[in-house]
Formats: structure tokens, sequence, C-alpha cells
């Protein structure tokens, strides 16, 4: 419980004191990512969960909390925690515009549903990335994104990711209006 505090409180102080330096900040709940393996022939659903990135003039790093590959396999579960991200940003439109080449990896674990033994592997991954990520209230900074990156899988992915708040937005705009039709047939 203390240390989930203590990083709370890091948090906080990097996300207002950040502004005053070249360093931009930014953060979110988390991604889906949507993306076709064009090698495999094979649609992939990827989730990530708390990113956080810094962008210094033209590289930038970042990492998630947490990231889930392939969510949608019964089989196995897949994920890889503390993955990190850099990235060479030669586009940055206004600070919400941006292109980036980057590269990520992360120790991705796999544990599959027929027994209880937990495999651990380097994954990676090389790719380009158009993306949006505006700052908000907080330095809070929702992320879509159109990207394409070949992986050590052998996978190489076309794809479009975005932020978990706009799907969460959305759930909630469809149950605020069934309340209010609800409400009305009463």
């Amino acid at each position: 419980m203390k240390i989930s505090k203590l990083f709370l409180l890091i948090f906080l102080i990097s996300a207002i004191n950040v502004s005053a330096n070249e360093l931009k900040f930014g953060w979110n709940i988390g991604n889906i990512n949507l993306s076709y393996d064009v090698i495999n022939s094979n649609p992939i659903f990827d989730a990530d969960i708390l990113h956080f990135n810094w962008i210094y003039n033209t590289f930038s790093f970042g990492f998630n909390v947490l990231e889930y590959y392939n969510v949608n396999n019964e089989e196995k579960m897949d994920f890889s925690i503390l993955p990190i991200n850099i990235a060479f940003v030669p586009l940055n439109f206004r600070d919400i515009f941006f292109f980036s080449i980057y590269t990520n990896g992360g120790l991705r674990l796999t544990q599959f549903n027929n027994n209880n033994q937990l495999n651990k592997e380097f994954s990676g991954a090389i790719g380009t990335k158009l993306f949006i990520f505006p700052k908000l209230l907080l330095n809070y900074s929702p992320n879509f994104s159109l990207f394409v990156e070949y992986s050590t899988r052998n996978e190489l992915r076309i794809g479009l990711g975005m932020d978990l708040s706009f799907i969460f937005y959305v759930a909630l705009m469809a149950i605020k209006e069934d309340t209010e039709k609800k409400r009305e047939n009463i």
C-alpha cells in the first residue's frame, strides 16, 4: 500500500513539474490495438494498461504498466509487465500530431490454459506509427494511431490503436441514451 501511495505521489509531482522543462509528458489509462498480421493472415487484438510517454526534442521514451497480447486467444494468456518503447519522432505538428519510428521490447510471459507453466521470452518489435497524442487536463493524452510493425514472433502487423477512455465514453453515452429512452417510456 505504501509503494502505491509513493508511486502516485511521484506521478503527480512529475505531472505538475514537467511543464517547466523541454520535456513533454503524457499519459493515458491504456490503449486497444486492432491489427492484422499480414504474414500469418491473422487478426490480433491487444490491450495495454496505464501508458506513460515522455518526448524530448525528436526522441520519445514510454512504457506501459501491463500489456496483453492477442486478448481474444482462449488457449493462452500472453502478457508483458513494463514493456518499454523508444522512438525517433521526426514529425511533430503542434505537439498533437506525430510520426515516429520506434522499437519496443520487454519480457513476455505466456501461460497456457491447459497447464500452470509460465513461459518467459524476450519480445520486441520495430515499426512506424502515425498518431495523435493531445495533452488534456493533468497531462492526460488520449492516443489514436495507425501503425505498421514487425515483431520477434515473425508478425508483420498493420493496425489501428485507440485510447480506452474513448471506449468508456462511447459506452457511457450508450448507457445514458438507453436510460433516457426508458424514462420516456415510463
